[in-house]
């Protein structure tokens, strides 16, 4: 495939889901304690309460991201010690999808969920779907740019699409020195590994985009 790069490895070994989960829990952690102290500096100086609005909407979406990763990572450890085994019901991915876009819409990130054809019910654990999904929409949202995401659902495929900006989030380029995929990426995509969704990026250097495609089991 000329002029295509395509990475679908397999879903991290321990080691390195335990190192990258480090270098992406300092970034939030970083944002609400930096936050808090300005808060409060703010708050006893009688600074505008615009500006401490601003400090506590960073500091929620701060604490969001890490919740979402520490319920992903309990998950997994669940599953792997078999207290919680993955439980596959037909399901019909394009409400759920579109419930997610709308989570993102209203945080001012531009997301397009369309059908392709009348595609089906497919077996997937529901709920962890969705904590994979969701994993990836917001990885991917932070870093969409003005271009947005875009959600195609097909018959036994959901295919995201995102702006070049997106490559980071994925660890197709470099970011401050680290190289690698965002937790919950690497997160979604251990998720996706046991409920077997196979996960392949793909970016296309001449259109300066990316794309996952997620395929499902049948």
């Amino acid at each position: 495939m000329s002029g295509h790069r395509s990475k679908s490895s397999p879903p991290p070994g321990f080691a390195a889901l335990v190192a990258r989960l480090g270098h992406d829990l300092r970034g939030p952690l970083n944002v609400i304690l930096g936050m808090s102290e300005m808060l409060v500096e703010d708050l006893d100086g009688g600074g505008p309460r615009e500006t401490a609005r601003s400090d506590l909407q960073s500091i929620r979406a701060s604490g969001h991201k890490l919740y979402e990763i520490v319920e992903a990572l309990v998950d997994l450890a669940r599953i792997e010690a078999g207290d919680a085994p993955v439980a596959p019901v037909p399901a019909e991915l394009g409400p759920i999808l579109e419930e997610l876009a709308m989570d993102l819409r209203s945080s001012g990130v531009r997301v397009k969920v369309a059908l392709e054809g009348e595609p089906g019910p497919v077996p997937v654990d529901v709920k962890r779907f969705c904590r994979a999904a969701g994993g990836l929409l917001g990885a991917l949202a932070e870093r969409a740019g003005k271009t947005g995401l875009a959600v195609t659902v097909a018959q036994g495929s959901i295919a995201i699409r995102a702006g070049a900006e997106a490559e980071r989030a994925l660890g197709l380029c470099d970011e401050g020195g680290a190289r690698g995929e965002d937790a919950r990426i690497l997160l979604a995509r251990a998720l996706c590994d046991r409920m077997e969704i196979a996960v392949n990026i793909e970016t296309s250097p001449e259109r300066g985009g990316v794309m996952v495609l997620l395929t499902l089991p049948g």
